[in-house]
This record gives structure tokens, C-alpha cells and sequence, in this order.
């Protein structure tokens, strides 16, 4: 908005890798419907349940909720109190602390919220459809069925095995499973929710040019190297930043079928 960074869409528009990009590394780098950046590093936050936590509040986990009022039923059924009435292991994590909307937006989106047009730059955080979806959570939150934690410090009850349902980053879950192997036999994954239309949170990372760089054709050139098919496996391999390569999706999903295909599900419609 600011002018500070420079409209890429020549410089892609010539690119031989365009091509090969999952969409979303463009659409998320546009603005106006101008491309100012190009996406290098999602991070998707996964709707994840514990499978053997709906083995024992008599839930099929084969049969994660599809719906907001599905959501809430198996929240409310699935959290575990102590005699006092306090919250042992969550139904599904709200958290109590946020810098950001990430919990709460999918839902906003779900309903038909547009946060804010990313054309017209209309804000519609306070539109009825967002309104609908934040008394939603408030009512469920209200209905005892988690653990106050903070965002600012993500201190996420699920992955300290106390919640049964979270919105959690794909990061987070692998080095979860990496800590404790067993989990993985534990852990599934929801499709992307939808409600009016689906919802779910991915951040980018995006790689811009300044307007003031003395050297745009240079660092194009180091966008189109950090962008290129073997440096983004090799991002993968070292740090498990998920590849953004359509001709590198398959490789990327035979490592681990299930969680991988969910994850570029949830990159494409976040």
C-alpha cells in the first residue's frame, strides 16, 4: 500500500518456473491482483484430533466433525474434567491469549467472511458472518471445553497430549511425532472445513523486491535460485519447509501419504 516493494508480474510473467508453482505461492503474494511477492514458505495450522481420545468418549475416529454444530457436539463430549470442574484434557482448544485471529478466522472465513477484500480493501472483521462465527466460539469457549493457553507463547494443550481437537502448524505436528513416534498412529486429520465455503489458516513466507534496490535484476535472480526445484528440496530436507513445486508434490507426499496429502490440501484452500 506504502509503494515500498515492486509489482513482480513482469519478472514472473517471463519465468520458466511459473508454471511448476502450487497457486497459492502466487495468490497469497498478490495484492490489488498484482503479484508483490512470491510465497517460499507456507504454514498451514491443521485441523488435528487425537484418534485414540475418540476411542474412549465412544466417537468413530474415522468420522472427524464436518460441521461447526458436529464441532461443538464432540467438543463438549470429549473433554475431561477433574470433581472440581476444571478442564484435565480439552474437547477442542480456544485460545485464551492471541496477538492474531488465526484460531478465529478460519471460522470467519467458513461462514463467508471476507476479514478484509484483498481488491476493494473493504474490512468486514465486524460483518455479520464474522460476528456469527466469534459468538460461535465464544458460546463453546463459554461451554468449558478447554484449556486457557496463549498464542503469544504457543503453549497448545494438543501437543502436550492434553486437547483432543486443534488447529495446530504442520511444523508443530511433525516435531511432535518426531518426539514421540507412537503419536503417529494417534493423530488424524480433518479435511479442510467448510461451512458457506471452506476455512482454515496458512501463513507465507514471500520473497519482494524493494522499489529502492539498486540491484532488481539481481535479487530476481535470487528469487528465481530460492524458488528453484533443488534448492526447495533441499529447504525441505534440512528444515522441513513444505516444497511448493507442483512437480514435486508427489515425491513430497509418498514420505508420508496421509499427513502430506493433508497439508498441501490445506496450503491450497488456506
Amino acid at each position: 500500500a506504502a509503494g515500498e516493494v515492486i509489482d513482480l508480474d513482469g519478472y514472473v510473467g517471463k519465468w520458466e518456473g511459473q508454471g511448476d508453482l502450487s497457486p497459492s505461492a502466487i495468490e497469497l503474494g498478490k495484492y490489488k491482483g498484482k503479484i508483490m511477492g512470491v510465497g517460499y514458505y507456507p504454514s498451514p495450522e491443521l485441523f488435528a484430533y487425537r484418534k485414540d481420545y475418540f476411542k474412549e468418549a465412544g466417537l468413530d475416529p474415522a468420522k472427524p466433525p464436518k460441521t461447526w454444530e458436529e464441532l461443538a457436539a464432540m467438543a463438549e463430549k470429549l473433554t475431561v474434567r477433574d470433581a472440581s470442574g476444571k478442564v484435565t484434557r480439552a474437547g477442542f482448544d480456544i485460545p485464551s491469549v492471541s496477538r492474531h485471529i488465526s484460531h478465529l478466522e478460519p471460522f470467519m472465513r467458513m461462514n463467508g467472511a471476507r476479514i478484509v477484500d484483498p481488491l476493494t480493501e473493504e474490512i468486514d472483521i465486524n460483518g455479520p458472518a464474522a460476528v456469527e462465527a466469534a459468538e460461535w466460539m465464544i458460546a463453546l469457549k463459554n461451554k468449558n471445553v478447554s484449556i486457557p493457553f496463549s498464542v503469544q507463547t504457543y503453549d497448545v494443550p494438543f501437543l502436550k497430549g492434553n486437547s483432543a481437537i486443534s488447529q495446530v502448524k504442520n511444523m508443530n505436528i511433525t516435531a511432535m511425532i518426531k518426539a514421540n513416534p507412537e503419536l503417529k498412529e494417534k493423530i488424524g486429520f480433518m479435511p479442510v472445513p467448510s461451512r458457506v465455503t471452506t476455512g482454515a489458516f496458512c501463513g507465507y513466507k514471500t520473497l519482494s523486491i524493494m522499489k529502492q534496490s539498486k540491484s532488481q535484476e539481481a535479487a530476481w535472480k535470487f528469487i528465481e535460485y530460492i524458488m528453484s526445484k533443488e534448492q526447495m528440496w533441499n529447504r525441505y530436507k534440512a528444515y522441513g519447509i513444505v516444497p511448493v513445486r507442483k512437480s514435486l508434490e508427489k515425491q513430497f507426499i509418498d514420505i508420508d501419504p496421509e499427513f502430506h496429502q493433508k497439508i498441501l490440501e490445506y496450503i491450497a484452500l488456506g
